[in-house]
């Protein structure tokens, strides 16, 4: 259910964003209406551009220090390498079945010799 004038929808989306959802979309096309005039300050670009038209300057305080960077160069983090040999096979997925021969029979599956329930004739 959607209301243009109280700018509200059962979806309560509109109340919550203050930005039209797809139900009040339909319904404001449906009537012909600018959509424009359904949307908040908020999302226009002309106060996009008014947050961020006048300098913003950082704050320093015990966790993040006013540091200096000569001639403006970022270094990237250090990264060690992980201890350990480096894995080699892959890691299978979830559902994915490893499939092995077994010894005793021969055929192909997921036993091998220690399971496997073949007669042997």
């Amino acid at each position: 259910m959607v209301d243009i004038g109280k700018r509200y929808c059962s979806c309560r989306l509109w109340e919550i964003d203050s930005f039209p959802c797809k139900h009040d979309f339909c319904a404001i096309k449906r009537n012909e209406k600018d959509l424009n005039c359904f949307l908040d300050d908020y999302y226009h670009v002309s106060s996009y551009c008014d947050s961020y038209s006048h300098s913003i300057y950082p704050i320093p305080s015990m966790w993040k220090p006013n540091v200096v960077v000569d001639d403006n160069i970022v270094l990237p983090p250090l990264c060690k390498r992980l201890a350990g040999r480096p894995r080699t096979e892959r890691i299978p997925s979830k559902g994915e079945i490893r499939r092995i021969r077994c010894s005793r029979c021969g055929k192909m599956g997921t036993h091998n010799r220690k399971t496997c329930k073949e007669v042997l004739l």
